[in-house]
């Protein structure tokens, strides 16, 4: 697939993505509008070099703690991340990426290299 991509010196893109990959059979089916959503692709490459975080360590990407609701929301419904609520002491989320969530911001992660 990536020499593929390679062939392609410019690419259409979607809300700041590339088209194609919104054409990956593992990242289907996705809510259409997850990953055109503002902060889904920021997200998702961040997870994906941490792995899992707290959900309030993710306002390094996004400071709007409803916005972070919502993106992880709509993450979650489209199966690409887990939240797991643990009370230690203190309330707390973790969020993960799941196996899916994994391949697509993998997939995302690519496109971004691919392009800068």
């Amino acid at each position: 697939m990536v020499d593929s991509i390679l062939k392609y010196p410019k690419y259409q893109m979607a809300y700041g993505i590339p088209l194609f990959i919104y054409q990956i059979p593992d990242a289907i089916p996705l809510k259409e509008s997850v990953l055109a959503q503002r902060y889904a692709v920021p997200v998702l490459i961040v997870l994906l070099e941490k792995r899992c975080m707290r959900k309030y360590d993710l306002t390094e990407v996004i400071t709007n703690g409803s916005t972070i609701d919502k993106i992880l929301r709509d993450l979650e419904d489209s199966g690409l991340v887990t939240l797991d609520e643990k009370i230690e002491g203190r309330r707390t989320i973790k969020v993960c990426l799941t196996e899916k969530g994994q391949k697509v911001a993998g997939y995302l992660k690519l496109a971004q290299d691919l392009l800068h």
